[in-house]
């Protein structure tokens, strides 16, 4: 089973790729070089925020959308 990554965004509860693998095949194409050269050279302790960004930006959110919560089953440092 996959982890499980929700966020509520303006008010909408919306569901969010949790896995390098969902969030890779979510990326829009022409976005997916850009997500693997950031992913390859991503810091161990920073790669949590880097998926937290592409997630968010993968489930279709404009980039900037707040999001005022993630709620996740998956043990992650707070994203700011």
């Amino acid at each position: 089973m996959n982890p499980l990554l929700k966020a509520l965004c303006e008010g909408e509860l919306v569901e969010l790729p949790a896995t390098i693998d969902e969030i890779r095949a979510s990326t829009h194409p022409a976005h997916r070089e850009e997500f693997e050269r950031e992913l390859g050279s991503t810091a161990f302790n920073a790669l949590p925020h880097l998926l937290m960004h592409w997630a968010i930006r993968a489930g279709g959110a404009e980039p900037g959308t707040p999001f005022a919560s993630v709620t996740t089953d998956m043990n992650i440092p707070p994203f700011v």
